[in-house]
């Protein structure tokens, strides 16, 4: 199992001028926390004053045991520097994903589906599997990956993970590549939207 940590936020003026710059100390904070494996943030493609971090994790209790360590006040405190205002956190389940070429892509895709009511997560796999293989011919993407949320009660809400060239080559392929396209249209009738954005991630080194 591994755990997909999606926190996004209202950035600061400090992060959208610097996004590495101002969190140049997080490995500092977040280096040797048990079952941390990756964190990236950036700034979003859509408007720069949001941000987003992804961060994964081998199990939903290593999350849970981060506000107990003791650099907890340390990472409070790097935070408040990029983030203001709003903030989302969600976690999603990705199994054994590998999402490495995703989040080193130029650009990450993160979308939000919840399964309709009155259908179930297996009347998606025809779905899933249509994605996936209608991206993987097209040079411009880099990887298709679903988690589901482990939170109680949104048991049917799921993450979508893509990497791309560029926003323009997603909203492109949705547009103007037949296969992606009618996968994309035909996902209508089994789901219904909750968000999309695209974030221009780094990967923080710990």
């Amino acid at each position: 199992m591994t755990i997909v940590e999606i926190f996004t936020f209202d950035a600061t003026d400090a992060y959208v001028a610097d996004p590495a710059g101002t969190w140049k100390d997080l490995k500092d904070s977040h280096s040797g926390l048990n079952g941390l494996l990756n964190f990236h943030h950036g700034p979003h493609v859509e408007n720069a004053s949001k941000g987003s971090c992804l961060v994964t994790w081998d199990k939903v209790e290593s999350f849970e045991a981060v506000t107990s360590e003791s650099r907890q006040s340390a990472r409070t405190q790097a935070f408040s520097l990029a983030v203001k205002g709003n903030s989302q956190l969600q976690l999603f389940d990705i199994g054994t994903a590998d999402i490495t070429k995703i989040t080193g892509a130029p650009v990450t895709e993160l979308t939000v589906m919840k399964v309709k009511e009155g259908k179930t997560k297996a009347d998606l796999n025809s779905i899933f599997e249509g994605l996936k293989k209608a991206s993987e011919p097209l040079k411009a993407c880099h990887g298709f990956e679903v988690g589901w949320s482990t939170k109680k009660g949104e048991e049917g809400t799921f993450l979508v993970l893509m990497g791309w060239d560029s926003m323009e080559d997603h909203l492109n392929s949705i547009q103007n590549v037949p296969d992606y396209s009618a996968i994309s249209q035909a996902s209508a009738s089994l789901v219904d939207f909750v968000s999309m954005h695209h974030a221009k991630l780094a990967p923080v080194g710990l």
